[in-house]
C-alpha cells in the first residue's frame, strides 16, 4: 500500500470522529478518510496515543484516491499505523507553506463565500486551500441562538480587501 507524509493544518471534530487534512512537501492537500461519513476514530489515526495536531507531519497508509468531485484530496486510509515524523514550529511552517499560499481575488474557484451546490456536484479542483488574510485575523464565537444550540468558533478575516470571510 502506499504511503503519504502531511504536515497537518486541520484537526477538528467530526461526529465523533476527526477530520484531518494536510499539505504534502508537494504542496498537494490531503485528506485521509475511512469511507464512512462520522469521520476517522482515534485508534484509526492517532500517534503517540493522541488525535494528529496542527503543525504535527505524520505518515499514513492508503488504499486509494478516492476522486470525489467535490472533495478530491480525499484518500481512502488502510488501517495501518500512523507515525509521528516531526513537529514544526509556527516560524518553520510558514516557511514551507509559503510557496503554496493561495493568492489572487478568487477563492476555491469563485469569490463568495461558497461554491453551490451544483457547481460542486460538477467537480472541483480543490475543497481545501492556505490563504494569507491581507488585515488581522479576530477569533469570535458565534452565540448559541444562531447556531441551533453550538458554540462555534469562528476566525474572521479579510483577503485582498473582499468581505470578512468566515472560518471554523
Amino acid at each position: 500500500m502506499p504511503f503519504e507524509e502531511i504536515l497537518v493544518l486541520a484537526s477538528s471534530r467530526k461526529l465523533g470522529g476527526r477530520c484531518v487534512a494536510g499539505i504534502t512537501r508537494s504542496g498537494e492537500w490531503l485528506r485521509p478518510v475511512c469511507g464512512q461519513p462520522r469521520g476517522l476514530r482515534r485508534a484509526e489515526c492517532e500517534v503517540e496515543g493522541r488525535w494528529p495536531a496542527v503543525l504535527d507531519v505524520v505518515r499514513f497508509g492508503y488504499q486509494e484516491r478516492l476522486r470525489d468531485p467535490t472533495q478530491p484530496e480525499n484518500v481512502l486510509i488502510d488501517h495501518s499505523a500512523w507515525e509521528l515524523k516531526a513537529q514544526v514550529t509556527p516560524a518553520e511552517a510558514y516557511g514551507r507553506l509559503r510557496p503554496f499560499l493561495t493568492t489572487g481575488t478568487g477563492l476555491l474557484g469563485n469569490r463568495g463565500k461558497a461554491v453551490t451546490e451544483e457547481e460542486a456536484a460538477g467537480g472541483v479542483e480543490a475543497s481545501l486551500a492556505l490563504v494569507a488574510p491581507t488585515s488581522g485575523v479576530s477569533f469570535l464565537i458565534r452565540p448559541a441562538e444562531e447556531t441551533q444550540g453550538k458554540l462555534k468558533p469562528r476566525a474572521v478575516f479579510r483577503r485582498r480587501g473582499h468581505p470578512d470571510r468566515d472560518s471554523t
